[in-house]
């Protein structure tokens, strides 16, 4: 009796263990994205970019994307990070389904709870580093006190304490990719989404931008998602997902 109830609580114990394995992966999911498809018209010709791709993002994760020129790995990024929408399929962000929302809503969510950093800065040349950081902090209804505090806390952060007043201009491609990482971090955003953030910067601007990302995803826990070509950028990631022809390939 006792030979066949031992191999009964071994049993029973995988079965627990695979259970709360998966409780935890649900709790610590911070981005589920299911059955997405994305299909643009060019011309007559209808181009499939994304074909019922699902990927779960664990809350703290640094997730590289990477494929081949046209696999479609911006348009999953943007797919992810709200800046479009899909033809079909589910983005869950942090517990909340996103098809739910109305457009308002979801310029809402973003603002609120994202952070983007792209490849061109997208900084406003008449603005200082300073203004610039926290143009989004007062979007989002905070003080001129606040916001400066803030702006200043994280420009300190990224190595540029000492360049608050200067203008885009006057600074060098990896500083103003530093501007434009601190304004996407300046709120403290659920998932920062960075696309292809260094493909204008040289190899050594580049691993100073990547060795910031690894400092916010290890000290402070931040959720990364970045899309990237160079195979040396993935060594930063905890995991890659790799797509070809709008796959996710396993």
């Amino acid at each position: 009796m006792d030979e066949i109830q031992k191999p009964t609580e071994d049993i029973v114990k995988s079965t627990d263990e695979i259970r709360k394995h998966t409780e935890d992966t649900i709790v610590d999911t911070i981005i589920e994205g299911i059955d997405i498809v994305r299909t643009f018209k060019m011309g007559e010709v209808e181009v499939r970019a994304l074909r019922s791709v699902n990927v779960r993002i664990r809350r703290g994760e640094f997730i590289a994307i990477m494929g081949p020129s046209g696999s479609g790995k911006t348009t999953l990024l943007n797919q992810l990070g709200l800046l479009d929408t899909p033809n079909s399929g589910e983005v869950i962000i942090d517990g909340t389904d996103t098809s739910r929302l109305s457009d308002s809503e979801k310029g809402k969510f973003r603002l609120h709870n994202l952070g983007y950093v792209f490849q061109d800065y997208a900084l406003l040349p008449e603005l200082n580093a300073m203004e610039n950081v926290y143009i989004s902090l007062m979007m989002q209804g905070k003080s001129k006190t606040e916001c400066e505090s803030a702006a200043a806390e994280i420009l300190s952060a990224v190595g540029l304490g000492d360049r608050l007043q200067q203008l885009p201009s006057k600074m060098s491609g990896g500083q103003q990719q530093r501007v434009s990482i601190a304004r996407a971090l300046a709120h403290s955003p659920e998932v920062l989404f960075a696309d292809e953030p260094c493909a204008n910067l040289d190899s050594e601007t580049s691993k100073e931008v990547l060795d910031l990302f690894e400092k916010f995803n290890q000290e402070k826990g931040q959720t990364i998602v970045m899309v990237t070509h160079e195979e040396w950028h993935a060594e930063y990631a905890d995991r890659v997902i790799r797509l070809k022809d709008g796959i996710v390939q396993e």
